[in-house]
């Protein structure tokens, strides 16, 4: 979901660490995208990933 101002909602929220990732065919377009910000969220211990070990 993009915003008026062209913030896209969903990348905002996985980049932030508010939100993993969950990819459900046909809606793949965006799956790569999601994935990396994930892995940048979670190597930054953003959010949900704050308390998460690195060495999992």
């Amino acid at each position: 979901m993009k915003l008026e101002d062209g913030v896209f909602v969903n990348a905002e929220l996985v980049k932030n660490g508010y939100a993993m990732i969950m990819t459900v065919p046909p809606n793949v377009i965006q799956a790569e995208l999601f994935l990396e910000l994930q892995i940048e969220s979670r190597e930054n211990q953003r959010g949900l990933w704050k308390e998460f070990k690195k060495s999992l």
